[in-house]
């Protein structure tokens, strides 16, 4: 059976394997009727700095090795991730060039998203805006993660919503195994401690209600060099590292048995002064937790992950003004009850992928 292929324009090297958007490439393996190209255009920001001259170089490479290979073996469809901006737009003139196909692939709002800190007044706003509804204008179908981002595309830039198609972001696989309560009760968190995941927050509402800490342990996994003094501080300052454990980055398999050997999962997440540009996802971390079905204790949260947990009550949001251990020896007298339902609540990258091919299908027979 001859297999259709496809160029993925995608802003990651294939092998940062902890990358959302690599993340969503893995769906890819699982359809059998194609083969896939991947153009790598680098993190270079979502709006700004894409033009600087080693960036048109490199976008000026990618655009002849795209034409080599389309002629070659012409491809039957482009899949883009949006953002960065350009890749997005070399991905519509692409289609409109050699009329191809094209998903726009969405994980954020977009790139309006990265200029809402100015007034939607702004002309900045209105050029970013204007250029990605013109964007997903040309795009054939346009993929969200959330049903959340689904109804913010539609509703902001005027997209019927029969264009918009879920796939969710997943994992590989599920394990059901009950975890035994024990004396102490392992609270983890892996990351890279970026500004968003608000560890500082957490360990400063740690911090305010040690008291009430009770049997609880915190492992922190990851590493950021500009966060971990700060949090160190934090830390040494407040006397919590008794059950605080801060502990540098490990490999991934080796972080997976670490959260496969906890009772709570800390999802940290928060958009800080611009929510709008986190509202509509839900972490990779969210996922992860789930594929081990780990009850989530969810930290500020965004609105779709807020919305998932309620949906399927696989854990509780903690906001940054209410005391973290009530809302712990909640989840601990309810254990049971949230880790059954994350038993039973499944996002694989398999189901997803089966959506995503009827989708491709359906592109490529008209």
């Amino acid at each position: 059976m001859k297999k259709n292929p496809i160029a993925i324009f995608l802003p990651a090297d294939i092998k940062e394997k902890n990358n959302s958007a690599v993340a969503r490439i893995e769906m890819f393996k699982y359809l059998k009727n194609i083969n896939f190209d991947i153009y790598h255009f680098g993190n270079v920001g979502p709006y700004y700095s894409e033009a600087s001259p080693k960036n048109l170089s490199m976008y000026y490479k990618i655009l002849k090795k795209f034409k080599r290979n389309h002629f070659k073996n012409p491809y039957q469809l482009i899949w883009a991730t949006l953002t960065p901006i350009i890749m997005a737009l070399f991905a519509s003139r692409f289609r409109k060039l050699f009329k191809i196909p094209l998903i726009i692939d969405v994980r954020d709002p977009g790139i309006s998203s990265v200029v809402l800190k100015y007034s939607k007044n702004n002309w900045r706003f209105k050029i970013a805006k204007k250029i990605e509804k013109w964007i997903y204008s040309q795009a054939d179908k346009i993929c969200a993660v959330t049903p959340e981002l689904k109804t913010f595309i539609s509703k902001q830039f005027e997209i019927p919503s029969s264009k918009i198609e879920i796939i969710s972001n997943a994992t590989t696989f599920k394990q059901t195994n009950k975890t035994p309560i024990k004396k102490e009760f392992q609270v983890f968190f892996g990351g890279n401690f970026a500004p968003y995941q608000v560890i500082d927050k957490v360990l400063k509402n740690i911090a305010r209600n040690k008291k009430h800490h009770d049997s609880f342990v915190f492992s922190f996994y990851g590493y950021n060099p500009k966060k971990q003094p700060e949090l160190l501080r934090i830390i040494k300052e407040n006397h919590l590292d008794g059950f605080v454990k801060l502990n540098p980055a490990i490999e991934r398999q080796k972080l997976f048995k670490k959260l496969s050997e906890s009772h709570i999962a800390l999802v940290p997440i928060s958009g800080l002064n611009h929510p709008e540009l986190y509202d509509y996802a839900i972490p990779l971390k969210f996922y992860e937790a789930l594929s081990y079905s780990k009850p989530i204790l969810l930290y500020v949260g965004t609105k779709a992950s807020k919305n998932a947990l309620k949906r399927h009550q696989i854990g509780l949001t903690c906001s940054d003004n209410e005391n973290i251990f009530d809302k712990l020896k909640q989840l601990k007298k309810n254990y049971d009850y949230y880790q059954s339902n994350c038993q039973k609540t499944i996002y694989l990258r398999q189901k997803e992928a089966m959506k995503l091919e009827k989708i491709i299908n359906k592109l490529l027979l008209k």
